[in-house]
């Protein structure tokens, strides 16, 4: 028979028997593939194959594929290791599969004569010579728990034992008077050798312990681990109840005859034997347990004690019961005020509150772009209305304009009825808002000629103050207006503040009017000798400020934009030449 062993593309075959360990097929294994077994662990079909185990035990069929895997950690896994001693006595604690034999024995203080004892482990017995050569590893070993028994080498110590001859057997006869005195002198025989072995003589151990670590001890050398973890866990919730809720009599009487408490912590006398050591007594009629004194530091010790044992026995945190301290004084006063604060702990940042944080990021990257330049113009009454769209204007018909506003009351109403955090409501609005890098400003005088230039959304609107002062031939004083209706802007609000943006019309108004009359006769030369560059250059200096594109913040509002334009683009006609248009206030 054999097996397959895989490790990184790499195949090779190993014989095995229906005895062979499956440790043996490891270190094999490694050996042929010229690997170091100590950092490798074996799966069949992704499950961690135990090394202690013979191959017929494992299940794993011959030819099967086996996989060796490099372990997350070299340390290896710890292995709880138990050494029963020749006097019954056991040793225990924790180890490195990597660690040999004869280091766990010295480690443990182990009374372990090389040359007359033997370790046993399962059926195999292990001599003194192999103390050092042998691992936990070697073994198969490598997490969970082991016994290893010492046992004496009977040959080498106890001697042959004679054989007694059988006495012919003599007819009885009538005993005179006068030897019974003779007989009664004789010196008594000695009497025949047992014909078993003799038994060794035990250390005699105190049978009541009065320390919780003795008892403790007690109760984890009579009895399998999956046991005493059942039996400290439930110690351990007597002793948090107490330690929780001080004063209270219910928690400090415990009836021994309860079915739920006899089964895991009644039936060992080693269990009882702890609760008596930490000041448990038994009542009179003996039905029950009471802790009539108890002592705070020695409940702690003992709990401390459970709890080390528990980390030594692998039992996972959340099985494990905890002190919940009690915020009630121990010496209530009604003449004393009791504030109980019902402060929210502090918690981390949802799913929501991060996408939100993420999308407000975006956006101060998009904003914190430069200011653009100004490209500050000049367009007077008649050449504005000469500025006309290239592209016809196609929009939605007035059946479809109001269908989807009745979906969007829609839509708003089923989310009002839902409960949603402000952080939610954010959110849903930043994803549907879109950030401009740049915001285009015509303000008008009141001549009706129009100065227009380009800004930045976060520059305040004493921008565009300064801009139309650099532009005039005199220091005047104005202000800026919206209308309808009327209502004057703020100069330190930004232009995204004010709702600016992208772009927009405002008006301006004189405080003291001009003294020339003729219309834009109150601009400085370099503005007139732009305008007529300007005019020079033809119909392509009309339109040198395009319209600012938006950025959306989404990545999913962002591929809808792009599907729009795309499918815009394709049902364009193509165009051979400029078309001229029509303005985009004449309608059929």
């Amino acid at each position: 028979m054999s097996v397959v062993v895989l490790y990184d593309g790499r195949r090779k075959k190993v014989a095995v028997t229906a005895g062979t360990s499956m440790a043996d097929v490891l270190s094999k294994a490694c050996e042929a593939l010229g690997i170091a077994s100590d950092a490798i662990e074996m799966r069949h079909k992704n499950s961690l194959v135990d090394l202690s185990l013979p191959f017929r035990l494992t299940g794993i069929s011959t030819n099967a594929t086996l996989e060796l895997l490099e372990k997350k950690s070299n340390t290896g896994d710890a292995v709880r290791v138990c050494v029963q001693q020749t006097d019954g006595r056991r040793l225990q604690g924790s180890f490195s599969s990597s660690l040999t034999l004869a280091t766990i024995v010295t480690q443990l203080k182990v009374h372990f004569d090389a040359a007359n004892d033997t370790l046993l482990f399962m059926r195999r017995e292990i001599k003194g010579n192999e103390l050092n050569e042998l691992t936990l590893q070697a073994l198969g070993l490598v997490s969970g728990s082991v016994i290893f028994r010492v046992q004496k080498d009977a040959s080498g110590l106890i001697a042959p034992i004679p054989v007694a001859q059988p006495t012919p057997q003599i007819a009885p006869q009538p005993i005179k008077q006068q030897q019974t005195t003779s007989l009664m002198h004789t010196t008594p025989t000695e009497p025949l050798l047992p014909s078993a072995a003799p038994v060794i003589a035990s250390t005699p151990v105190d049978p009541k312990k009065t320390t919780p670590f003795d008892v403790i001890q007690s109760l984890l050398n009579s009895n399998f681990d999956a046991v005493s973890k059942e039996v400290i866990v439930v110690l351990m919730k007597i002793l948090c109840n107490i330690l929780s809720k001080p004063g209270e009599e219910k928690v400090r009487s415990i009836r021994v005859n309860n079915p739920k408490f006899y089964q895991s912590v009644g039936r060992h006398a080693s269990a009882m034997d702890f609760l008596l050591s930490v000041g448990f007594n038994y009542t009179s009629d003996r039905e029950s347990i009471t802790l009539e004194n108890e002592d705070s530091n020695t409940l702690r010790e003992a709990l401390s004690i459970l709890d080390k044992e528990a980390n030594n026995l692998s039992i996972e945190s959340s099985l494990r019961p905890k002190v919940i301290e009690s915020t009630v004084p121990a010496e209530f006063s009604a003449f004393q005020p009791l504030i109980t604060r019902m402060q929210a702990q502090p918690r981390g940042s949802s799913i929501t509150e991060m996408r939100l944080e993420d999308l407000k990021k975006k956006q101060d990257e998009l904003l914190s772009a430069s200011i653009p330049p100004r490209n500050a113009r000049v367009i007077f009454p008649h050449e504005l209305q000469n500025i006309t769209s290239e592209v016809i204007v196609e929009g939605k018909s007035d059946s479809q304009l109001l269908a989807q506003a009745m979906k969007t009351r829609q839509d708003q109403a089923e989310k009002n009825q839902m409960f949603r955090t402000s952080a939610m409501r954010e959110l849903e609005e930043m994803q549907r808002k879109s950030v401009f890098q740049q915001a285009i400003i015509r303000v008008r005088f009141p001549d009706k000629v129009v100065l227009q230039a380009a800004f930045h959304p976060n520059e305040p609107l004493s921008a565009v103050m300064e801009v139309v002062k650099e532009s005039l031939n005199q220091p005047l004083n104005f202000y800026f207006y919206i209308t309808p209706p009327m209502q004057k802007l703020n100069m330190n609000q930004t232009l995204l503040q004010l709702q600016l943006v992208p772009a927009s019309n405002i008006f301006l108004g004189w405080h003291e009017a001009p003294q020339d009359s003729a219309v834009g006769g109150y601009f400085n030369e370099v503005m007139l000798h732009s305008l007529c560059a300007e005019s020079k250059g033809g119909d392509d200096s009309m339109t040198n400020l395009q319209y600012p594109t938006s950025r959306p913040l989404s990545a999913s509002k962002a591929k809808t934009v792009e599907a729009k334009a795309e499918a815009k683009q394709s049902t364009q006609p193509l165009k051979t030449g400029k078309a001229k248009g029509r303005p985009a206030w004449f309608k059929l």
